[in-house]
């Protein structure tokens, strides 16, 4: 045989080869994406379905599929608007997807192909946000299932009579595991910026990571992280005909979460440099909260139904949904409680213009295998807490003058019994009178420059500031 035939049938042999394994491989995409369909499409006010028949080639496939989200219109419509996203997905077949990677299973664009209201095509929405229809997100798929994503929608700007919009854009980045056993990622959002209405939003600098894996069905435990570097907010005061302002700077939001023996514990951390309202300023705000011991099983059972149910309950109205809905937030109820869970605020710090708060709580529950919801007595009876807070009295004075002074405002401008000038005056003496009243009746103790107040509940017995207090039902 000549070498030129036989290297004509190499060449041959080949592409039948690559054409086969792609054709091959491709019926595994479209299994594979057909399974990702199932079992997510419900999710509250979300739903996912394909929008038309996959179509496979032998090098390539496409599919769309079809994200519905029903808002509320209001109450004088009496309807629910649906908005529907549809997505275009190219599916480039393994085992050499692009011809020149590594190999894998498949690579896949998504493109957002179109922008419905109510079922009604949103004329001109590309025309208008261009850089919405140019956006790809793209994920790489292995052959063990797992995927590699990332999506980078550039930045847009718009001006028009309604307002402002100036969007520095958004990148995400995942990594998932076969069936989403585990997710790792990142998002960022360098900044955003809205006017409207003589209302201001600036927000910059947002960033998010993730790595969870699955514990359960509907359940993932592991650490998410967001980061704030500002949000600034300003709009106008309908009453007073000024201006409202709220501020946030340097916000940290970190939640842990771990799966051990058959029970969930979460642990959140809050963390602001500084937070502002009008010209009041506040910070640091540190906060530290911990979950535990809730039934993991349980929590998950409910997911499953309240999944099923969105589905089977997917045409009724809100109000019926949310009726249908209770006998299964009664029972995950039941069953939480039974298993002995805990909220503890480990760490509250606020530092205040006029000085700082500190505090700090525990509420548990004692979980008996047997009680009723209903009886306030019988439940009384399992719960264990504890509360210790404490601030500086210069602060709990500010504060308390403040509510007070705009009460004897309201009542000079009501009854007139009382001149402006006699305002000041009437609040010292008040003031002193409400901080002596607090004290007097063991609400609050004096400790050098700060007022403390701790109390307890257990056993059915309340106790305040060290002085038992009993509160059984019934009594």
């Amino acid at each position: 045989m000549k070498k030129t035939t036989l290297s004509g049938l190499i060449v041959l042999l080949c592409v039948l080869a690559w054409a086969g394994g792609s054709y091959v491989l491709g019926g595994q995409i479209r299994n594979l994406y057909q399974s990702s369909l199932n079992g997510a499409d419900t999710w509250g006010i979300f739903s996912l379905a394909a929008a038309d028949d996959y179509r496979r080639g032998v090098f390539s496939s496409q599919a769309r599929t079809q994200v519905d989200l029903s808002l509320p219109r209001g109450e004088e419509a009496g309807a629910s608007e649906s908005v529907q996203l549809v997505f275009d997905h190219a599916f480039r077949h393994g085992p050499l997807p692009d011809g020149v990677s590594l190999p894998a299973l498949a690579e896949v664009e998504t493109r957002l192909a179109e922008v419905r209201l109510d079922g009604v095509e949103a004329q001109g929405f590309f025309e208008h946000f261009p850089e919405l229809e140019a956006a790809v997100a793209v994920t790489r798929v292995a052959f063990d299932g797992s995927t590699k994503s990332r999506l980078h929608i550039p930045p847009l700007e718009r001006h028009d009579s309604e307002g402002v919009l100036k969007w520095q854009g958004l990148k995400i980045e995942a990594v998932a595991e076969p069936a989403g056993r585990a997710l790792q990622g990142r998002v960022e959002m360098p900044g955003l910026e809205i006017l409207a209405e003589g209302s201001r939003i600036e927000l910059g600098g947002m960033r998010g990571e993730f790595d969870l894996a699955e514990a359960l069905p509907w359940i993932y435990v592991g650490r998410s992280k967001m980061s704030l570097d500002r949000l600034e907010m300003e709009f106008p005061d309908g009453e007073a005909g000024g201006r409202r302002s709220f501020e946030v700077k340097a916000g940290t939001v970190t939640l842990d979460s771990l799966y051990e023996g058959d029970r969930l514990h979460y642990r959140e951390s809050l963390e602001f440099a500084r937070l502002g309202m009008d010209d009041e300023f506040f910070g640091p705000l540190s906060v530290e909260v911990e979950l535990r011991n809730l039934d993991g099983r349980a929590l998950s059972d409910f997911m499953g139904q309240f999944q099923e149910a969105g589905r089977e309950l997917a045409e009724v109205d809100p109000e019926s949904r949310l009726i249908r809905l209770l006998p299964l937030y009664g029972e995950l109820a039941t069953k939480l409680l039974a298993g002995g869970p805990e909220l503890r605020i480990e760490r509250l710090h606020l530092v205040a213009p006029k000085g700082e708060v500190r505090g700090g709580g525990r509420l548990g529950f004692a979980g008996e295998s047997a009680f009723f919801l209903g009886d306030f007595a019988a439940l009384l009876q399992q719960v264990e807490a504890a509360v210790e807070l404490g601030a500086h009295e210069r602060l709990v004075r500010s504060v308390l003058a403040e509510t007070m002074r705009a009460e004897l405002q309201a009542q000079a401008a009501a009854r007139a019994e009382y001149g402006a000038e006699e305002i000041e005056p009437l609040l010292a003496e008040s003031l002193e009178s409400e901080i002596d009243n607090l004290l007097e009746r063991n609400f609050v103790v004096r400790e050098g420059d700060k007022l403390k107040t701790t109390a307890s509940l257990k056993n059915g017995i309340f106790t305040l500031n060290g002085v038992a207090l009993p509160i059984s039902g019934g009594e």
